[in-house]
């Protein structure tokens, strides 16, 4: 079981980043990036390979164990996943051992439409509180969570405890931060939800 885990349900396999899981009456216009593309270069040596070689048979040995999780493989090294949380729906996981470190990134959200200082501040001061993990931008604005563990520490219950902690930090942030980045946009769609006699959407 992940450490903190919230949902045992089996998620299925995604082949593009989650969107923010709120719908008509206009999505916004910023496109979502597609999923993680392998990376090509390798610029370690034969002890830093064998490392990497340990790390990708503790992954494979993890995933296999945890049967709950649908993950398939990207590239040579890299592996997809999708946890479940209870607020945030979907939430895309890809790992990949490079030359010395195991990165771990998972598409968070993308760039807010408004308050988006708030939004940064918020999620920086969550970083205080996150294991080896960190929100990060990119250039676009859009904002993902980054986690990198040496490829000699990858252990199944360095596992657990990595991708339990990503589930929370991504399931507790969601909710304030999709509110304080999109709160025009929800209240539009809540207001058209309204007018089909449709129920509120949970998520915010």
């Amino acid at each position: 079981m992940l450490v903190c885990a919230r949902r045992s349900a089996k998620p299925a396999v995604i082949t593009r980043c989650a969107t923010a899981g709120i719908g008509p009456p206009t999505a916004p216009s910023r496109s979502m990036p597609t999923c993680w593309k392998p990376r090509t270069r390798w610029l370690g040596g034969v002890a830093d390979w064998q490392e990497a070689w340990v790390a990708e048979a503790v992954i494979e040995a993890w995933f296999a164990a945890h049967p709950e999780l649908s993950a398939e493989r990207v590239g040579a090294r890299g592996w997809f996943t999708v946890l479940t949380g209870e607020h945030k729906r979907t939430i895309p996981v890809h790992l990949e051992p490079g030359a010395h470190n195991l990165i771990v990134e998972s598409f968070f959200m993308r760039a807010p439409d408004e308050n988006e200082a708030e939004v940064y501040a918020y999620l920086l001061r969550r970083n205080l509180r996150t294991y080896l993990l960190r929100f990060a931008l990119y250039a676009s604005g859009d904002v993902m969570l980054v986690g990198v563990l040496p490829n000699a520490a990858v252990t199944g219950e360095e596992l657990d405890r990595l991708l339990g902690q990503l589930l929370v930090a991504a399931d507790e942030s969601y909710p304030p931060a999709l509110r304080a980045g999109f709160s025009s946009y929800i209240d539009r769609e809540q207001a058209w939800r309204e007018r089909l006699g449709m129920a509120r959407n949970p998520i915010t």
